[in-house]
């Protein structure tokens, strides 16, 4: 593994390299550095009744600090320092990353992507006073009324907007930012440097939890947003999980456009697919479809009530809920429109 860093200090030290070199590449030319020269950070949740270990072709070179080298492509780091957020960090493509993270944690039981919904991500970037410099729509109609598959929407598209938008193109953005639910949010701001043609920072930030860093003057505010979007889901997430021990409540979701109920049926029935829930059917009363099953993501027993534009969720009273955002952000992809999460009236992470 020489050549290789095996320290977070020694991590670091190379992403501060690399994300200077490429904000001077951005510099001197047009256009952005290729995908395998971007930092990406990967964020997981791990489930804390049974803590699992991270899995054979893992080397771990540090405390609680793991890499993964496969010949032909880049290495990925694993910071598994935080008990319930963990930090993969990667030079190589987003696509064969995911991948990676995919087979060795997100199929297993005991981990599961942080899902950063939609509020969860503009919060983010109003909270940091950073400028909205784009955004990503994409879903499958998996979940659209349309009976016909010809005839069900299909709509993706993104949006890399610059300091200025003209006024023509104004109106078309703000619809679409009302009208679709975004898979990804890009933010940025100003470089300090009077003198610079590029942004101080650029990033972009994608609901399945991960962020792409296309440039940085500031190293340690990358390593820093990466480690305060972990914490903060996690405060959100421990929050929810109390409020749940103390008052069992369920959890309320409101789709933005109606579902179908037949089709979702067939979705968590089948025990496949991001939602990782197996349910079965076992009532239908006045437009309610009642399930019960279990989140493969821990094995824990959850009901659900879905009717056609709502739904509402209880999982087991020392269960993980992780499962809410989980199902927050998947649906609100599967049909493009808003999904709000609400405890007792409040909504969650927002």
């Amino acid at each position: 593994m020489a050549g290789i860093a095996r320290t977070r200090k020694d991590l670091f030290a190379q992403i501060s390299r690399r994300l200077e070199a490429n904000t001077a590449l951005l510099e001197r030319r047009s256009g952005e550095p290729s995908d395998r020269q971007l930092l990406k950070v990967f964020w997981i949740e791990v489930n804390q009744t049974r803590p699992p270990k991270a899995p054979s072709g893992w080397k771990e070179t540090d405390r609680r600090f793991f890499v993964r080298v496969k010949q032909g492509s880049l290495p990925v780091w694993l910071d598994a320092s935080d008990d319930r957020i963990w930090r993969a960090f990667s030079f190589g493509s987003k696509k064969r990353v995911d991948l990676t993270l995919k087979r060795s944690f997100f199929s297993r039981r005991g981990f599961d992507r942080v899902w950063l919904a939609e509020p969860f991500m503009e919060k983010l970037r109003r909270d940091r006073g950073y400028q909205d410099r784009g955004f990503r729509l994409f879903f499958q109609d998996a979940l659209a009324v349309a009976k016909n598959p010809s005839e069900r929407p299909r709509f993706s598209a993104k949006f890399w907007l610059g300091e200025e938008i003209p006024a023509q193109q104004e109106r078309f953005l703000n619809q679409a930012r009302e009208t679709f639910s975004k898979s990804s949010i890009r933010m940025g701001r100003e470089s300090h440097r009077p003198d610079s043609r590029v942004s101080g920072l650029l990033i972009e930030v994608y609901a399945a939890g991960s962020m792409t860093v296309t440039a940085s003057e500031d190293p340690e505010e990358v390593l820093g947003l990466a480690s305060e979007i972990g914490q903060s889901y996690r405060k959100d997430l421990t929050e929810m999980e109390t409020r749940r021990l103390r008052s069992p409540r369920p959890v309320e979701l409101n789709f933005g456009m109606p579902i179908d109920l037949e089709r979702f049926q067939n979705l968590v029935e089948a025990g496949q697919g991001q939602a990782r829930l197996w349910m079965q059917r076992y009532d239908v009363e006045d437009g309610l479809h009642r399930y019960t099953g279990v989140d493969l993501h821990t094995n824990e027993f959850l009901n659900l009530d879905v009717g056609s534009d709502y739904a509402y969720l209880v999982t087991q009273r020392h269960g993980c809920m992780n499962v809410a955002p989980r199902l927050m952000t998947i649906s609100a992809e599967r049909i493009s429109g808003k999904t709000s999460l609400f405890y007792e009236g409040v909504p969650l992470f927002a």
